[in-house]
């Protein structure tokens, strides 16, 4: 199951995603969708037996966005979710990793790792 910001489903691509049955979205108001996960105000909210976390430092990356991060269909098959909140950034640029992300913010890039076990879609 991969997690992914309801904001992303309303995208006129997502439809076309491979994966669009193993896609569950999360967001802080979940307003009565099915295929919703509210995400907790506070940050880091979901099990980690069941779902790939990504963890991030928000000591060195205050303005993290709740969302999930990726560049392709490929790294569906790899990400998980970075469950965290705070404000959206509009320089905000990212990548995702096999066992890592990075972002790219006020001309630094910040690394962090993938913590946590979860399901890979094959």
């Amino acid at each position: 199951m991969l997690i992914t910001p309801c904001e992303l489903k309303k995208e006129l691509w997502f439809e076309n995603l491979k994966f669009i049955k193993e896609i569950i979205c999360t967001s802080t108001e979940c307003e009565g969708e099915v295929d919703c996960i509210k995400m907790n105000s506070q940050g880091f909210f979901l099990p980690f037996d069941r779902f790939n976390i990504w963890i991030l430092d928000l000591s060195h990356f205050p303005y993290s966005p709740g969302y999930a991060f990726y560049t392709g269909y490929q790294t569906l098959k790899d990400f998980g979710i970075i469950a965290i909140i705070g404000e959206i950034e509009s320089s905000l640029d990212s990548i995702a990793l096999s066992y890592g992300f990075q972002i790219l913010y006020n001309g630094e890039w910040h690394y962090y790792l993938k913590a946590g076990k979860g399901t890979v879609i094959e």
